[in-house]
């Protein structure tokens, strides 16, 4: 684990707690210390402490008390008991209820600090243990779902292509001044890009198809394309959409159904987290910065829960009810945008929107 290890020490003697803290910050551990039991359970409350060791009498509770509401606050962090009043009988309930080492008084420094870098070394290896799993989990969900969206991907393959025939075909004897032939020209747009998502799903699948050239586009020309497939809903559902691309952005090199689609994810989302909310508004910034083409998607909906930021990356995680979402539009445009050299970032709080930043480099990418 990369981040700084947090260390909460709860223990009602001055000179003990003032101690411990000054040693585990030395040794680079972010430390609090905290005199009572209920100082503790408030500390626990807003912060994420990795380890916490706690004197087992306190002035205002049983430093047992504490294990069962600590386990439920944060079920991950590693609990320590320091005690002057060692018995068999609280040793076996404090290991029973989740404790993960027992230190006995009078402290031995050097004992202490073994303890907490081994009960630390056991919990980054659980951590590590369940990101395997998950991950273990997550690819065995793509190789299933790979052999399901090829056979998908072939039997839709043949009749978009019947039905694209067909639009051209009407385009070719309608006469450009024609009303219809504004509507057959978005039909042909809507059907190729069935076709390119049918390609998309044929690369999923592992079965490549002939791959699409780096075009050099302007991000807000796709995304002013991109809003045209939601004219209905802005009409029906009252949505605002503010657009604004600032004067001097660089045209830049893309595979442009790609980004497109990374949009029309994003963009999508967006109506979807309005769609509850008595004010409906998504925001769209295109601009330059230092060498890259950053384009920001915000809106006014629902936003993220913070415990779910850092999975909404992940394939199949979705917040969306059960047939309304599969999980993989913001995987599948986090692959896009990594594999154009960019990156795609995303700041939400619940009840108070989210806001998604893409990052693409102006200068065009190496071909892999």
């Amino acid at each position: 684990m990369n981040h700084k290890k947090s260390l909460l020490i709860i223990d009602d003697d001055d000179d003990i707690r003032r101690s411990l803290a000054i040693i585990f910050r030395k040794k680079g551990y972010e430390t609090e210390a905290v005199g009572t039991g209920r100082k503790a359970i408030a500390r626990v409350q807003v912060k994420s402490f990795d380890l916490v060791l706690v004197d087992i009498k306190l002035p205002d509770m049983q430093g047992l008390d504490l294990i069962v509401p600590f386990k439920k606050i944060r079920p991950d962090m590693v609990i320590i008991l320091i005690t002057a009043y060692a018995s068999l009988e609280t040793a076996v309930r404090a290991l029973d209820e989740g404790v993960s080492a027992y230190i006995t008084k009078p402290l031995s420094v050097e004992e202490v600090l073994v303890i907490v870098r081994q009960a630390l070394e056991k919990q980054d290896l659980v951590f590590e243990k369940r990101q395997m799993e998950r991950e273990k989990i997550q690819l065995e969900k793509i190789g299933a779902l790979g052999t399901l969206t090829a056979g998908i991907a072939h039997s839709m393959n043949n009749p978009m292509m019947g039905i694209l025939n067909f639009i051209q075909y009407c385009i070719k004897h309608t006469a450009v001044d024609d009303k219809r032939y504004t509507v057959l020209q978005d039909a042909e747009r809507a059907t190729l890009d069935c076709i390119d998502i049918v390609r998309k799903l044929l690369i999923f699948s592992c079965i490549k198809p002939e791959e699409e050239e780096y075009t050099k586009t302007h991000c807000a020309v796709l995304i002013t394309r991109v809003l045209g497939f939601f004219t209905y809903r802005i009409e029906t559902e009252g949505v605002s959409v503010s657009v604004h691309d600032v004067e001097g952005t660089p045209e830049i090199w893309i595979k442009v159904s790609d980004i497109q689609q990374v949009f029309l994810n994003l963009i999508g989302n967006a109506f979807d987290a309005v769609k509850k909310k008595s004010r409906k508004q998504i925001y769209i910034d295109v601009c330059s910065r230092d060498d890259h083409v950053q384009i920001t998607v915000a809106d006014s909906g629902i936003g993220v829960a913070p415990e779910n930021i850092s999975k909404i990356f992940d394939p199949f995680f979705t917040t969306k009810p059960v047939g309304q979402g599969t999980g993989l539009g913001l995987s599948v445009s986090r692959g896009i945008v990594e594999d154009h050299g960019g990156t795609i970032s995303c700041q939400s709080e619940l009840d108070a929107g989210a806001t998604f930043t893409i990052r693409l480099p102006t200068k065009r990418q190496a071909v892999n």
